[in-house]
């Protein structure tokens, strides 16, 4: 079953992407779901939000370098 909260997720990140303009290429994902990720972070109480959006991943750039590390070591 489906929570409400990955139902909610996944709901602004289809809005993130449609609203940006992106075209699925890899980046546009990351940066839709991450957008997704922050929006929900920001309909939280303060103590809640602060802790929430310390946790998001960082840029795509990042998480590029992180993959490529990984792939060459297989």
């Amino acid at each position: 079953m489906i929570s409400i909260r990955l139902f909610k997720i996944a709901g602004m990140t289809l809005l993130a992407l449609g609203l940006a303009g992106c075209t699925f290429t890899e980046r546009g994902v990351y940066d839709g779901i991450r957008q997704g990720q922050i929006n929900e972070c920001n309909q939280m109480p303060s103590g809640q939000r602060e802790r929430c959006l310390s946790e998001i991943t960082g840029e795509y750039e990042e998480y590029r370098r992180q993959r490529e590390m990984i792939e060459d070591e297989q």
